[in-house]
């Protein structure tokens, strides 16, 4: 497996093929039709599937493979790379290959033979449309499917409990009992608060990959003092000690949409420091990675506490919407948080995971990359979707 075109922003593209003169005229043919492309190579199944340099945008996948079938091998490929759009390749065209491919989840299929460079550009952008579209459209499906399971569980309780106030309230209006009525109508109030947190929450979830906010390389300084000034009142109230190692490090973000993810980072922090008082320490630093090009203009943000922590088995889940640990379930919370984190920092084009297997406490490590993206050429946005960089 060797990584290719000079770490070139634009899409990826991995060339799954057991013949090394057919990946050299495909990477030929790549480097005219997409110059921009950054261009792997797998020669057979087993390298494939241990391809871990990026998340491929397309996959260039050869019919016939030593010991297995592209056929084969698609439904493997997809499960961790569910954006990617696959092209089947043959040396021979054949119909009844095209048409199994297809109905495999292959986007389209292209014979080696005659291939040139304005086909495969064609077909490469347009198969790259599609699968962003496919997937978008799941996406969106399964997370209107959640909505509608987290409206039906978590609204019943809250109405249930207006409901028996709004009951109570009258019985205390006709006994003249104005000190259950006053409290009957402060947790009225309470409960109306919760329920509007929760549409709130469902709201910004909801518009998180949707925003248009301008991205700018902006001081990360500046972002942070953001979330902080916003939490001042928690910082205080809670006696939480925050310090901070940033140094002057700049970021490619929108600074306010930013800072609203390190709050709500630093707000668990507090919120889940299980009787102790918290402690948060937020670092930065610029990632050097010369055998990474795709990644090496990263920088590295991470905000560590020492709260209940997170169970290793628990930190990738952690980010799917309205997941909630059984050890959290005493805090009051939606689960949405660190899933709009996610979406948030995905449309950056970074990434955001959960450190495990600490004793004690949590980190949460952001990277975004240090630049602006350049214009997006090599792929035009489908509907609903930005192309990336």
């Amino acid at each position: 497996m060797s990584g290719g075109s000079g770490g070139e922003a634009g899409v990826s593209v991995l060339i799954v093929d057991d013949d090394a003169g057919d990946r050299k005229q495909l990477r030929r043919l790549l480097a005219q039709a997409l110059p921009r492309a950054q261009v792997f190579e797998a020669e057979d199944a087993g390298a494939a599937e241990a391809f871990d340099a990026c998340e491929p945008d397309l996959i260039l996948l050869d019919h016939m493979l030593p010991g297995t079938t592209g056929l084969e091998l698609m439904s493997r490929l997809s499960a961790p790379w569910p954006k990617a759009a696959v092209v089947m390749m043959t040396g021979q065209g054949s119909e009844e290959i095209a048409k199994e491919a297809i109905l495999n989840g292959a986007i389209d299929y292209l014979p080696k033979t005659g291939l040139t460079e304005e086909l495969l550009r064609r077909v490469a952008l347009s198969s790259i449309g599609i699968a962003r579209s496919r997937w978008y459209a799941a996406e969106r499906q399964a997370e209107l499917s959640s909505f509608c399971d987290v409206l039906i569980h978590d609204f019943k309780a809250p109405i249930r409990s207006a409901e028996f106030l709004a009951e109570q309230i009258v019985e205390d209006l006709e006994d003249e009992d104005l000190d259950s009525l006053s409290q009957s109508a402060q947790l009225l109030q309470k409960t109306a608060r919760q329920m509007s947190a929760l549409v709130q929450s469902l709201a910004t979830h909801i518009r998180a990959d949707r925003s248009t906010a301008p991205v700018e390389r902006v001081s990360l300084e500046r972002v942070v003092d953001t979330a902080l000034t916003a939490l001042q009142r928690e910082i205080a109230e809670n006696g939480a000690e925050v310090t901070v190692d940033t140094a002057a490090l700049l970021v490619c973000c929108n600074p306010a949409e930013l800072a609203q993810v390190l709050q709500n980072l630093l707000a668990n922090a507090i919120k889940y420091a299980g009787g102790r008082r918290p402690e948060i320490r937020i670092t930065a630093a610029r990632l050097d990675r010369p055998d990474e090009p795709e990644r090496a203009e990263m920088l590295r943000l991470c905000v560590a506490d020492n709260g209940i922590g997170i169970p290793a088995e628990n930190a990738r889940a952690v980010f799917d919407p309205f997941k909630r640990l059984p050890s959290a379930l005493a805090v009051p919370g939606t689960g949405l948080g660190l899933a709009t984190c996610r979406k948030v920092v995905k449309r950056y084009g970074g990434r955001i995971w959960c450190e495990p297997g600490r004793e004690v406490g949590t980190v949460f490590c952001i990277e975004l990359p240090v630049d602006l993206p350049r214009a997006a050429e090599d792929v035009a946005p489908t509907s609903g979707q930005t192309a990336r960089a």
